[in-house]
């Protein structure tokens, strides 16, 4: 239990108020416009309708399990778009993996902006934009920031 509660203590949590939480979404959405856009929840699961048979079921599994990036900001969920294969609404797998790499020690936000922010393993390219080019590098860089935050 003490384990986890130090764990818990070392996550880089956004303690953003105001303006700056205001700057800190606005650059999100503005870096994920540029990779695929994004849509709120219920058009996500508007989308997903062609593919599956309960879209809010399928896109709340995701959302509760942590596949997927997810941005919460006044009471409405946003989801960048760059993780799905558009053609079939399905998650692209590396990346999944690499949600899944973060999100055991990291805080929702703090994923989406790790995807959203330059990063030393990718040599300074932020991994959104990597995921096309190098998306088993993206994982290492995601393992990496990882272990060196949680040790494991």
């Amino acid at each position: 239990m003490a384990d986890e509660r130090a764990h818990a203590s070392a996550r880089p949590i956004l303690r953003a108020a105001g303006d700056d939480a205001d700057a800190e979404f606005t650059r999100l959405m503005a870096t994920f416009e540029q990779h695929g856009g994004v849509l709120d929840g219920d058009e996500v699961a508007f989308l997903l309708r062609s593919f599956v048979d309960q879209p809010m079921s399928r896109l709340a599994r995701w959302i509760v399990s942590r596949e997927i990036v997810t941005i919460a900001r006044r009471s409405a969920l946003f989801v960048p778009m760059f993780q799905f294969d558009r053609q079939l609404m399905e998650l692209r797998s590396r990346c999944r993996e690499t949600v899944l790499e973060l999100s055991g020690s990291m805080e929702d936000w703090d994923v989406a902006r790790w995807f959203a922010s330059p990063n030393s393993w990718l040599d300074g390219a932020i991994p959104v934009a990597m995921l096309e080019r190098d998306p088993d590098g993206v994982v290492e860089a995601a393992r990496a920031d990882r272990f060196i935050q949680c040790g494991w």
